[in-house]
């Protein structure tokens, strides 16, 4: 994980990037993340869930003080994990 990205993170901030992934926080996390994908997709088909649910997501994460290019390097990954897992 890049050391910038680290410290974003509360829960990793103090772990030795070499025993990073090897921690129930980041697997806690992970697990996490792709909870947050499957309620995005589910709730496509409503709009207004939908923008619920990113509100509130947003709102959670405000505090982090992300920046914009760290979600462009997060989008970049996503959209090459999907199309690992045949879902371009």
């Amino acid at each position: 994980m890049n050391p910038d990205y680290q410290r974003l993170f509360p829960e990793f901030k103090d772990v030795d990037p070499t025993e990073l992934e090897n921690t129930s926080a980041l697997y806690g996390h992970a697990k996490r993340v792709m909870k947050a994908v499957e309620n995005a997709v589910s709730s496509l088909d409503d709009a207004f869930s939908f923008a619920g649910y990113l509100e509130e997501l947003g709102r959670r994460h405000k505090a982090r003080a992300l920046k914009p290019s760290y979600l462009d390097v997060r989008n970049t990954q996503m959209s090459f994990f999907m199309k690992m897992s045949g879902c371009d």
